[in-house]
Formats: structure tokens, C-alpha cells, sequence
């Protein structure tokens, strides 16, 4: 039997997780509580005992907010990204995510933040297995700059592409491919697969004949070979024109009576004689190389004949 004091009744008995005023969903069923109300001026309260209370489940650690991710830069030597960083990583989780971002080894690793104009503030602990990155005043795209420590001759070069071996396609595959570029050239008929185009032999005689016209060039004009600083032997235009004899040579020569024997031939080429020259007086140039003016004949014995 329960005393029940003056002015207390009790109204119903409430049981098990139906009741869920007072008992959490996820909590198993209780023995029976008994709720009880008191009449305070005209106010109906219910009142639960104190050992109900007791039992009552508490926040967890689980309910506390963690820090937001921060995005921050990562520089080296060969990289440079923006990240987000959590203030609650260490030291050591953060060198392992920078590895492979990085390309530099986790224990071969010197941190260091950089906030601004100010200087880097080192990011370096005695265990850095406990110490976490909250410790650092971390901000948003601040800097953390990664230097490796290792000798340079133990460093991996990720900039230097030279030793890497490249695919070379081979020209036949290349012209029997239909997404290329030559495949679009053939089926547009453009350049060298123009039908009414002159072929390239046919363009590189246009071009050099062009070049001798530009210059002046022509038989029987004074003329000086470039370049100027390293040549300028003078002579006379006694031929223009092609030469077969000379292996690859398609276009215009000009071949040129020198006014000194410091040429290769005199006029003749594989026993074709193109012009008359004495020996070592001739020699056979591209027009690009003469240069027409009114240039004086050297005189070999010119500067003696003026000492007697």
C-alpha cells in the first residue's frame, strides 16, 4: 500500500516506452513509473520521481560539433593545389596526405605555415602523433609550404620530361588513320593534296628564282657573298640558273666569277662547264647569299703598287 499525503492522488500508472514524455524511444522498457500532480494554484503538474530522473540518458561525445575543414594551399617544389585541412588531423595524418600530392616521402617532410606577410610559423611538434593542427592559427587559402629534406641528388625530378620514353606514331599508321588531320587535309583537297596546286619541288624553284629577282641578281652585275662578317668575298654574277650536277639542288644557283682563287671550281660542275673562270675563281651560291652592289674589283697587287 502506498501513504498517500494529504492533498497528493494518484491519476493513472504509465508504462514502458509508450510513455514518450518522459522515456526515450531507443531506451528499453522501464518498470512502471508512477506520475503523480499537485494542484498549484489551478495548475494541474505532473511530477515524476527522482530516481526516473536519474535515469535519464546524457549528451555523449558523439553529439559535440567537430571543426570545419579550412582550405588551404599546399606548395613544393614540384606542386602547388588548394586542399581543405581539418584542425583536428595531426601532424603525421597530414604529412601522409601530402605524400602523394607532393611526391615527397612523409618523413622527409619540413612544414611550415604561412599566413600573409608574416612569417612561416614552422609545423613541428615532439610527437607529432598527438599534436594536432588546431595548435597553428589556420586560415582560410593560407599557405603551407612543404620542403624536402632529402639531398638533391636523392630527389625525384618530376619537371624533367627528357628521360621519359614518348610514343612515336609511325608515319604509315599515321596516314592511314581516318581522324587525323592529313585525313581531313586528303578529304578537303588542301595543300599538298590540292590537285591544281603546284607540287612542292615546283614551289621551292618558284621561291628561289623569286629570291634572285627580289635581289637583283642577274649575269653580269658586281656582287658580294654573305654574310658580310664572315665571308664577303666580291666578285661578278656569271651565271644564274639550275645545276643537275648538284645532289639535291633543285631551284636557282648563282654561280660567281671570284675576283680572288678562293673558291671550289672554275665554272665547272661534274664536267659541265657553266661558266669561264680561272681555277679556284668559281663557286656556286643560293641568291639568299648575294648581295648586288657596286662593289670595286680586288686588286691583288693594288695596295703594292701603291708603296712604289
Amino acid at each position: 500500500m502506498w501513504n498517500v499525503p494529504h492533498g497528493l492522488h494518484f491519476t493513472q500508472h504509465e508504462q514502458g516506452p509508450s510513455n514518450k514524455d518522459t522515456i526515450a524511444e531507443d531506451q528499453p522498457p522501464q518498470q512502471p513509473v508512477c506520475l503523480t500532480t499537485r494542484q498549484d494554484a489551478g495548475r494541474t503538474k505532473r511530477i515524476l520521481p527522482r530516481a526516473h530522473l536519474a535515469r535519464q540518458p546524457k549528451p555523449g561525445p558523439a553529439t559535440m560539433n567537430t571543426a570545419a575543414d579550412i582550405p588551404l594551399l599546399i606548395r613544393s617544389e614540384n606542386s602547388a593545389s588548394e586542399r581543405r585541412i581539418s584542425p583536428s588531423w595531426t601532424i603525421t595524418h597530414l604529412k601522409d596526405r601530402l605524400e602523394p600530392i607532393t611526391g615527397i616521402p612523409a618523413t622527409c617532410q619540413r612544414l611550415s605555415l604561412k599566413v600573409g606577410s608574416q612569417a612561416p610559423l614552422p609545423i613541428t611538434a615532439q610527437s607529432e602523433d598527438a599534436t594536432q593542427l588546431a595548435n597553428w592559427p589556420l586560415q582560410a587559402y593560407a599557405e603551407i609550404q612543404v620542403a624536402d629534406t632529402r639531398p638533391p641528388g636523392a630527389r625525384t625530378n618530376y619537371t624533367d620530361v627528357s628521360a621519359v620514353p614518348k610514343y612515336e606514331m609511325p608515319a604509315a599508321d599515321y596516314e592511314s588513320r581516318t581522324d587525323s588531320v592529313l585525313a581531313w587535309k586528303r578529304t578537303q583537297k588542301l595543300g599538298r593534296f590540292d590537285p591544281d596546286a603546284p607540287t612542292l619541288i615546283q614551289q621551292k624553284v618558284t621561291a628561289s628564282y623569286r629570291e634572285a629577282e627580289s635581289r637583283g641578281v642577274k649575269v653580269g652585275v658586281r656582287c658580294r657573298l654573305l654574310p658580310a662578317e664572315e665571308d664577303a668575298r666580291m666578285g661578278e654574277v656569271a651565271f644564274l640558273g639550275e645545276v643537275g650536277e648538284i645532289p639535291g639542288g633543285v631551284g636557282a644557283w648563282v654561280g660567281v666569277r671570284l675576283d680572288e682563287p678562293t673558291g671550289k671550281n672554275d665554272g665547272r660542275v661534274g664536267g659541265t662547264r657553266y661558266f669561264e673562270c680561272a681555277a679556284k675563281c668559281g663557286v656556286f651560291v643560293r641568291p639568299e647569299r648575294v648581295e648586288v652592289g657596286e662593289f670595286a674589283v680586288v686588286d691583288e697587287f693594288g695596295e703594292e703598287d701603291e708603296e712604289f
